[in-house]
């Protein structure tokens, strides 16, 4: 189960988003402390990235294992909360295989960008992908990128209208 929550360093909180694997908290400065702790992946959890978006909202992409623990079947989970930790929506995005989420990112319309590698395109390899939601986890499109390598979006970033995506071929 991954958790979610706040630690106060004084003036400046800091989101926490855990996995499921192992969890680490480091306070660099102030003293730590938790507002509020909460579970919300429903099943194994793999690893998880998080965004806040222009209302201050919470959303955290991660991964959902439909087979156990053996890792042959990866899901995208994604779930928004609220500043005190209440779930406004959360979604499934299944392929028809694998599909590894590495990063999130919200423009200034409080759409959502999911970036990662997937091998449910149909191809032997893994391809990069970009999956974008609007404010409410409804999905308006999504792109997937490779050739005949590995490929992977590590992480999207939209400045200007445009949306940039950083990632590895291998």
């Amino acid at each position: 189960t991954c958790n979610a929550g706040f630690l106060d360093l004084e003036d400046d909180p800091l989101t926490l988003q855990g996995y499921w694997m192992k969890n680490g908290i480091e306070a660099q400065t102030g003293q730590p402390r938790i507002i509020w702790n909460n579970s919300y992946t429903p099943r194994a959890g793999g690893d998880a990235h998080i965004t806040v978006d222009l209302d201050d909202n919470i959303i955290v992409a991660t991964g959902l294992n439909e087979t156990g623990h053996d890792f042959t079947q990866w899901d995208i989970f994604i779930y928004k909360i609220t500043p005190n930790g209440t779930m406004l929506w959360n979604s499934t995005y299944p392929g028809n295989s694998s599909d590894l989420q590495y990063g999130i990112s919200v423009d200034s319309d409080n759409n959502i960008y999911v970036s990662g590698t997937t091998n449910s395109s149909g191809v032997e390899d893994w391809d990069a992908f970009v999956i974008r939601l609007d404010e409410n986890g409804t999905m308006i499109w999504n792109a997937t990128y490779g050739a005949d390598q590995a490929d992977g979006g590590y992480e999207t970033t939209i400045a200007n209208n445009t949306l940039y995506l950083i990632g590895y071929t291998y």
